[in-house]
């Protein structure tokens, strides 16, 4: 069963408990998900939806997310509760989807996420709460910020090309071999981010949506530090 389908059939589910209340649009902009806005715009959060009624804190809106995943990372979550607790699973078990908890509930002004696990035909399903975390949070945000406004691109996160997260990434030619990037904006040292989530050609001085960037134009200006590739 595709990924979607099993949301939507948890969604089902949930709404289906007696006392359980689950928004899963904006209400404001119906048939549209959930979302917010941070780092001025430029990173953008869509939630599954927000739930209400849960039997350990009724009165508490959290965040609510659902995800279909095989059953040895299901079987995996089962065994980092027992061992960590339901409120510390989720770290130990995926550091990105905690990640992504702790945003959704900064960007939504909340203090408790509800992830719901099932594995392919939610044949198997499991649950657990994370409380917010601050911090935690902020550091996260303060990435997002330094990467979008950065004025170079990110380091390699290993120098190592066999390095399991160099190995599978599509750039890793670009990094590790010296590999000339697409030529687009999004490799043109002329485009940067602007406040509001816009981002703008500094050589011709105009804005430039999402389908612009990825076509770029004659204007183009490797960024400085991709230079060993293309030279």
């Amino acid at each position: 069963m595709p990924g979607h389908r099993g949301e939507i059939v948890l969604s089902d589910l949930l709404k289906a408990v007696p006392g359980i209340e689950l928004w899963t649009e904006d209400h404001e902009k119906p048939g549209e998900q959930i979302s917010f806005e941070l780092v001025d715009g430029h990173f953008v959060g869509k939630l599954d939806g927000i739930i209400l009624g849960l039997l350990q804190a009724p009165k508490t809106a959290h965040v609510w997310e659902a995800k279909v995943v095989n059953i040895k990372k299901v079987e995996k979550l089962k065994k980092d509760v027992l061992k960590f607790g339901e409120k510390n699973a989720l770290e130990q078990w995926d550091e990105v989807y905690f990640a992504q908890a702790q945003m959704y509930m900064h960007g939504m002004g909340l203090t408790r996420h509800y992830l719901t696990v099932a594995s392919p035909g939610v044949r198997e399903i499991i649950s657990v709460r994370t409380e917010y975390q601050k911090p935690r949070a902020e550091m996260y945000e303060g990435r997002a910020q330094s990467i979008v406004f950065s004025s170079g691109i990110p380091s390699r996160i290993s120098k190592d090309p066999a390095f399991f997260g160099c190995k599978w990434c599509d750039h890793s030619a670009v990094c590790h071999e010296g590999a000339a990037p697409l030529r687009n904006c999004r490799s043109c040292r002329w485009a940067s981010a602007k406040p509001g989530g816009i981002w703008g050609c500094d050589f011709h001085e105009v804005e430039i949506d999402a389908e612009k960037q990825k076509v770029g134009c004659d204007s183009y200006a490797v960024r400085e530090e991709y230079q060993r590739g293309v030279e």
